[in-house]
């Protein structure tokens, strides 16, 4: 019996190389950048969120490819036997169901296309400050794992995730509305790329050993298990000291107090990456709380802000 292959025309293994899942990432710094542009400056254009969002969204879906593309070239997750949603990358090149060529191909296009429309947002808004911002996001999507800089690889690269998936994307996402500096769009920013800075790191907990083989240096690689868990502690705790902090101080408007609603995930994924980060079928459960953690914790905050 000859069994039929996936052909890269079809739509599940594309779908699967995309990761489209972890829009999530792109989606909540977006809604907390527009929600302080509204909190400060009462402005709010759909069309140019509609275009923020789907630019960010483009380059996040082409980065996820280069880093599948790279990544196999570096046979990291060719070596990772404990690949998952959450981690390993989507597997597409390993298990011959789309040629790494096309992967590269469409990874530049998704790039390339999200910039175009970050173009168009920065004539229109004649905003070198956007420029500056949409310049930098393009640089770390593609230059993450891509050659020759592979940023990934050379050691801490949640805080360069952090900062991408929370001050430049929310920041980005202020400008299109409000086309100047905020200390306090800064302040927005900063818990959820903390979140998606943990969410990385308890994700690298199943790839250390082939990371580990291909000198990728993460934190998980560069700490050890056990010390790379106070580091995704703090990243799942501060986001809450923050919010209170600066509401208390009236920085932040008092709704924004909503998001510790989400600590109960937040308290669940410790206990759980505690005492099963020796167990990678078991630590799934913190993987997927973090990521929900995520999306959550940022949906209340963005919803404080709007509210306020």
């Amino acid at each position: 019996m000859v069994r039929r292959r996936h052909s890269p025309l079809k739509p599940m293994p594309w779908f699967t190389a995309l990761r489209a899942h972890f829009l999530t990432a792109t989606v909540a710094p977006v809604l907390v950048g527009t929600a302080a542009a509204w909190y400060q400056t009462g402005r709010f254009d759909a069309l140019r969120f509609t275009l923020a969002l789907v630019g960010a969204a483009l380059v996040h879906l082409g980065a996820n490819m280069s880093n599948d593309y790279f990544d196999a070239r570096s046979e990291t997750d060719a070596l990772n036997a404990s690949g998952s949603a959450f981690s390993g990358g989507s597997r597409v090149i390993q298990d011959g169901l789309i040629p790494a060529r096309h992967i590269l191909i469409a990874a530049i296009a998704c790039i390339t296309a999200g910039s175009l429309i970050g173009i168009w947002l920065v004539v229109s808004l004649r905003s070198l400050w956007l420029l500056g911002i949409g310049m930098a996001g393009v640089f770390c999507a593609f230059f993450y794992t891509g050659v020759p800089l592979r940023l990934g690889y050379r050691g801490f690269a949640e805080i360069l995730n952090g900062i991408s998936f929370g001050p430049i994307i929310a920041l980005g996402a202020f400008a299109v509305q409000a086309p100047l500096w905020s200390w306090t769009a800064l302040a927005a920013s900063l818990p959820p790329g903390l979140l998606l800075g943990g969410l990385l790191v308890i994700n690298e907990f199943p790839d250390h050993d082939a990371d580990k083989a291909v000198g990728k240096k993460t934190v998980v690689v560069l700490l050890g298990k056990p010390r790379a868990l106070l580091v995704y502690d703090a990243a799942l705790a501060l986001p809450f000291l923050w919010v209170i902090a600066f509401a208390a101080a009236g920085v932040f408007p008092a709704w924004t107090l909503l998001a510790v609603l989400s600590a109960p995930l937040a308290v669940r994924a410790i206990r759980v990456a505690h005492e099963h980060h020796g167990d990678n079928r078991r630590l799934a459960a913190a993987n997927r709380d973090t990521f929900y953690l995520h999306l959550s914790f940022s949906l209340l905050f963005a919803a404080g802000l709007f509210i306020g």
